[in-house]
Parts: C-alpha cells; sequence; structure tokens
C-alpha cells in the first residue's frame, strides 16, 4: 500500500524522514563470567609433598657423620694413647704373633709400623750332652738374652715391626731380670 501525501500514516514524524527502520537499544551490562553449575565441584588440589623422606635423609647423613666422627677420634685417641704409655725412659717387650719376643726401646708408633731399637731377644741354650731324657724333662731349659745383630745375615740394631703382628707390648719395669740382664750386658760391653 501507498501511502498519500498529507495522510497520515501511524509513523510518528521523527521516523518518517528515516529509511531505516530503528531497533531498540539494550542497556549495556559488565560481561558476566561463564555460569558454573553448582553440582560441579571444584578441582582438587595438587597432594602436599611429604618431609618424612627429607627428614629421613638429614638423620642418615647426621648418623654417618657421627659415625665418621667418631672413627677419627677412636683412631687418633688410639695413636695418641698408644704412644704417651709407652715409658721411653724403660724397656718393652713386644710379643709377635710367630711366638717371638723382642726387648728394647719402642718408639714412631704410626698407623702401619712401629719401631724397636736396642733389641734383645731370648735363645734357649744347648743341654749339656751328659744328660738323659729323664733329667732334662724334669729341669728348667736355660735361657739366656741375646743382642741383635750377631746373627749371621748381620742385622742392624733397629727393627720395623707391622703392628698386625703385634700380639701385646708392656713396659718393662727397670728391676725386673730382663731389664736387669741388658744392663749387665751393656755394663760389660761399655753399649
Amino acid at each position: 500500500m501507498e501511502s498519500k501525501p498529507g495522510r497520515p500514516t501511524g509513523i510518528p514524524p521523527s521516523m518518517r524522514h528515516s529509511a531505516r527502520p530503528r531497533t531498540a537499544v539494550r542497556p549495556q551490562t559488565a560481561p558476566q563470567p561463564p555460569h558454573r553449575p553448582a553440582a560441579v565441584p571444584p578441582p582438587p588440589a595438587p597432594p602436599k609433598k611429604s618431609k618424612m623422606p627429607f627428614l629421613v635423609g638429614i638423620i642418615a647423613l647426621a648418623a654417618i657423620a657421627l659415625v665418621l666422627v667418631s672413627a677419627a677420634l677412636t683412631m687418633l685417641w688410639r695413636n695418641v694413647s698408644t704412644s704417651s704409655a709407652v715409658n721411653t725412659k724403660d724397656y718393652q717387650a713386644v710379643f709377635l704373633s710367630n711366638n717371638m719376643v723382642y726387648f728394647g726401646k719402642l718408639s714412631n708408633i704410626n698407623d702401619e709400623y712401629v719401631k724397636l731399637t736396642n733389641i734383645f731377644y731370648l735363645q734357649v741354650q744347648n743341654q749339656q750332652s751328659g744328660q738323659t731324657q729323664s733329667q732334662t724333662s724334669t729341669t728348667q731349659p736355660q735361657l739366656s738374652l741375646t743382642k741383635l745383630g750377631n746373627e749371621l745375615h748381620g742385622p742392624e740394631d733397629s727393627m720395623y715391626i707391622n703392628k698386625k703382628e703385634i700380639l701385646f707390648w708392656e713396659n718393662l719395669k727397670p728391676d725386673g731380670k730382663v731389664s736387669q740382664a741388658i744392663l749387665d750386658y751393656q755394663n760389660k760391653n761399655g753399649k
């Protein structure tokens, strides 16, 4: 239908001049976050790391350190206490694992060896040729103190002994029989 000029058409005059129709303007609102349904739970939080492995590691390190420190102190104490236990004024008896006993001055104790100087050892004297077996079994064997150095191989008067071969050692009293025999030998031979 065509409209004739001068006739009102029911369109307000402000809109009659416009060639395009106007749409209703909506009011602008702030953007809304997407709506989550209330039934969906939030994602689980990441699990907390346990402190137990860390504590076990610290305790293990402390135990290892304690063992190492105590071992070092034990070795140090053993060397210091053994060295200070040697009476350097007197002689010592050194008992070895091969059943030999040497008498002398013990010194230079370290981790592996000890040094023995001014060395003597006991030697069994030959029995007299006229004795019978029954007579020799009732008598004590005769022992004599021998100075190291007169043997066939001519050793010097010092010996380095591996600590692993020493069963034990002891300080000798100055008035003991061995100490007196050593003193008598030195007086006779001027040494």
